[in-house]
């Protein structure tokens, strides 16, 4: 006879875990796309976020504890995400100042 054994998974947790993958946050800083300028093309609840997490640990904290619906994200998590997120818009920075005319012209007066 085959018995099954049930493991006890909150649902608050199914729940956020569903809801970090509509947000978007789930996925990674890696699908975040970057316009021309460099600024991030978030969501609206991603930009909420991002800009929570930019503010700071305990900002950050005190916003998802005040509002747990419809966010349900964890604080390390988003930190980590938005971490990641101006690590990707650093490195588009430096490249566009890599490209910049001033640079430019200073690679095409260097001797060869």
């Amino acid at each position: 006879m085959h018995t099954r054994t049930a493991y006890f998974v909150p649902a608050r947790t199914v729940f956020a875990a569903g809801l970090l993958a509509c947000c978007g946050l789930a996925s990674g800083a890696e699908d975040i796309t970057l316009d021309a300028h460099c600024a991030p093309r978030l969501t609206s609840r991603q930009q909420v976020l991002f800009d929570k997490a930019g503010a700071g640990t305990d900002v950050l904290r005190d916003f998802l504890f005040m509002r747990p619906f419809p966010h349900q994200a964890d604080v390390y998590d988003t930190a980590v995400w938005a971490e990641a997120v101006r690590k990707q818009q650093s490195g588009c920075l430096d490249a566009l100042s890599s490209r910049s005319p001033a640079n430019v012209a200073k690679a095409d007066a260097a001797p060869r």
